[in-house]
């Protein structure tokens, strides 16, 4: 399966540190993952205009 997951929004204090390097050794590994971080409004949209499908995570 050929894909790229591109994650994009700010990290919380509480897992930021185990994600972010969880993520970084996906990388290592060569999965094809882009951590974009905060993003504007207008780089948010063209990334949804650009995907085939979205997931929202929230612990609210």
């Amino acid at each position: 399966m050929d894909f790229e997951l591109e994650l994009i929004g700010s990290l919380q204090r509480e897992t930021g540190t185990f994600a972010h390097r969880t993520i970084q050794a996906l990388q290592a590994c060569g999965r094809p993952i882009h951590y974009h971080g905060w993003q504007k409004d207008e780089q948010v949209q063209a990334a949804y205009q650009r995907c085939s499908f979205t997931v929202y995570l929230s612990l609210l």
